[in-house]
């Protein structure tokens, strides 16, 4: 017991020892480490945002809008695309960053080995996809995120709904009645249209179906909205 103990306190002082030896990196060294370790990162961020977003987009309108998925489905699916991408490229990356001309910290295997060392070139990871993510949000400026909503608010009433439209009720506003089976999600859809298309809301309700001939499994969905510079009959279908 006692000699494996003295062991033990030997090696931990000789590790102890020759960390001491280490030549510690100078600030510029680790200003260069954080540099060439953030900048690849700026790189994967942006290529990993910007495949997630056009992915989903595509996804959402084609696949969410058939098999009725939610926008965070097409997300995830998104996401799955992104992932790829990046393990297919992100070698790609990591060598042209390289060829840019990255300058080196010319530090020592052992030099590596430390943790102020460490720690600096995960800070630099960290803070570069962080940057590459947030610039990568850039992408949602060329996405029109309306067309989603409205072509799955088309699919729906396709589908066993029929629309209404309405000035009768209240003469500064315009009343959508929607009637059909109980779907989730679809008085927001409305909502979220009608409002990207400009109009505020000013009421949103829902029921059961009051019609004589309904046979108690629709339900009457509300919404009424104040018109502004375009008409709720181009928003959407109307059937």
């Amino acid at each position: 017991m006692r000699r494996a103990v003295a062991s033990r306190c030997r090696r931990l002082c000789s590790a102890t020892s020759a960390a001491r030896s280490i030549e510690p990196p100078k600030p510029e060294q680790l200003r260069k480490h954080f540099l060439g370790c953030a900048i690849p990162m700026v790189g994967f961020g942006f290529m990993d945002q910007t495949v997630m977003v056009h992915a989903g987009n595509m996804i959402d309108l084609t696949f969410g809008v058939t098999l009725g998925l939610s926008t965070l489905s097409a997300a995830a699916c998104g996401q799955i695309c992104s992932d790829v991408a990046g393990v297919t490229f992100g070698g790609a990356i990591e060598s042209l960053a390289a060829r840019c001309g990255l300058p080196e910290p010319k530090l020592s295997g052992r030099q590596q080995s430390l943790r102020v060392v460490k720690r600096v070139g995960f800070a630099g990871r960290v803070v570069g996809v962080v940057v590459g993510c947030v610039l990568g949000l850039t992408n949602l400026l060329f996405i029109d995120a309306s067309r989603t909503q409205q072509l799955k608010l088309e699919a729906r009433n396709e589908a066993d709904h029929s629309v209404s439209v309405s000035n009768r009720d209240r003469k500064d506003a315009t009343t959508v009645t929607v009637v059909g089976p109980d779907t989730d999600g679809l008085v927001a859809s409305i909502a979220t249209t009608l409002a990207n298309a400009g109009f505020s809301l000013v009421e949103v309700r829902g029921g059961p179906a009051s019609g004589e001939d309904d046979d108690g499994d629709n339900d009457d969905d509300v919404v009424v909205a104040a018109a502004k510079d375009s008409r709720i009959s181009d928003v959407f279908t109307v059937r």
